[in-house]
């Protein structure tokens, strides 16, 4: 019988930050960094402190405390499983975008290995978007990357989760200095670094609230807060692991990785346009064929290090999304969570991804929206109906037992007054 727990602080630690560290971190963080500077720098970092880490550290104590994932442990505390079933639908949307960038990645490891990028400006367009209109081999790479999460999840909590987390973070932090090094060489790099270090705030009261905004979606995003994620993470603590060290730790790993991201892939982008998918998939592989005989190497180290935080963020999305099967054995709910989560990646793959092969969504592509309606809508709705559930005062006994005394009234009081700030940044500025 599988063992329902970590096998150390350590190993949770590691997949929990794997969970963490993902396409937030490597394509949508560097993206806001570019486009807002250090004071989106700034607003994420006090954010992250302020009420990321309090925020993590009340769902995994609610996890721990229940010893169920998001529908039970809200169930239990409110009476309801509807917030549950919110962040658990964030969850699967999640695993739809991050399944077609992920087979993305998988498409471009193989073409940098072929030697395929050349130092030719027009052929890294061409070929992003040869590949995205090939419907059926978009569908196949997207199909593929789901297989292996699911590969990953089935193997179980310590053998598939854990083990591999252990593998896949270490090297991601060791890979980013080298491609921090590769993207500086680009003639301007340094320029569009700085620029974007020392660029102002936003003048006007819109804009700056739609940089708060996206700073929040971003923690929400990045720490996976409000899908359900640590909530069950949560459930496989062990009661001796201390929670406050444990989410101090993933929040600094995450906003370290996040952090180089940036300093890699913004100075690339700078120098070459892109904005989003366009970022990763033109604007870096530019950066990759400007380096001659060694362009290849370092392009199937980049788009590996992309998959890499892809894939440990999605094997713990097919893990949420695996609770559905209730009674399977665990490599039965992986074969079901990875047939659910092919619904929506597959339409977004036959969308282009967000190059508007099918009607839009809300006005955007379903990539986008599908995007926006999971971080910028249902994961700070699913984060505040926890919040309000941990207000009450068996709430804030709650904390008290799972954090200790001190941490306890620390993150309840964050609760009640960044968390929800954090809340409704998020929310607002999505519908300014």
């Amino acid at each position: 019988m599988e063992n329902r727990s970590w096998s150390s602080q350590t190993g949770f630690v590691l997949a929990a930050a794997g969970a963490a560290v993902g396409l937030g971190n490597i394509w949508s963080f560097p993206r806001y960094t570019a486009q807002y500077g250090a004071p989106f720098l700034i607003a994420y970092a006090l954010m992250a402190a302020l009420a990321g880490w309090p925020l993590l550290m009340a769902e995994l104590a609610a996890g721990r405390e229940t010893g169920m994932g998001a529908r039970g442990t809200f169930r239990r505390l409110t009476g309801s499983s509807l917030p549950g079933v919110v962040a658990e639908t964030a969850s699967l949307l999640m695993m739809g975008f991050y399944s077609v960038l992920g087979g993305c990645c998988l498409r471009y490891m193989l073409l940098s290995l072929a030697g395929v990028f050349r130092p030719v400006e027009r052929e890294g367009l061409a070929l992003f978007l040869g590949y995205i209109s090939n419907v059926p081999l978009s569908a196949l790479c997207t199909a593929l990357f789901i297989v292996l999460a699911a590969c990953v999840t089935a193997a179980g909590l310590r053998g598939g989760l854990e083990r591999f987390s252990r593998f896949a973070v270490p090297l991601l932090i060791l890979m980013l200095p080298g491609l921090i090094l590769c993207s500086l060489r680009l003639p301007g790099a340094a320029e569009a670094l700085g620029a974007a270090l020392t660029a102002s705030a936003p003048r006007t009261a819109r804009g700056m609230l739609a940089m708060l905004g996206d700073a929040a979606a971003q923690l929400f995003f990045s720490l996976s807060l409000g899908q359900g994620v640590m909530l069950l993470y949560g459930a496989y603590l062990p009661r001796a692991a201390s929670i406050p060290r444990c989410a101090l730790a993933v929040t600094a790993a995450d906003t370290l990785i996040a952090l180089l991201a940036a300093l890699a892939v913004v100075p690339a982008a700078g120098t070459s346009g892109g904005d989003g998918a366009m970022m990763l998939f033109v604007a870096m592989q530019q950066l990759f064929a400007s380096l001659g005989a060694w362009g290849s190497m370092f392009g199937f180290l980049f788009y590996l290090l992309v998959f890499l935080a892809a894939i440990t963020s999605a094997v713990s999305l097919l893990e949420v999304i695996g609770t559905f099967a209730a009674g399977a054995s665990r490599r039965q709910a992986a074969v079901f969570a990875a047939a659910v989560a092919a619904i929506p990646a597959v339409a977004i793959a036959r969308d282009g991804m967000g190059f508007g092969a099918l009607p839009e969504l809300f006005g955007l592509s379903w990539l986008d929206a599908a995007e926006l309606l999971s971080e910028g809508i249902l994961m700070p709705c699913a984060a505040a109906a926890l919040i309000a559930a941990l207000r009450r005062e068996r709430g804030a006994e709650l904390l008290a037992r799972q954090l200790g005394q001190r941490a306890g009234r620390l993150c309840s009081l964050s609760l009640k007054s960044a968390g929800i700030a954090l809340v409704a940044a998020a929310l607002i500025a999505r519908f300014v």
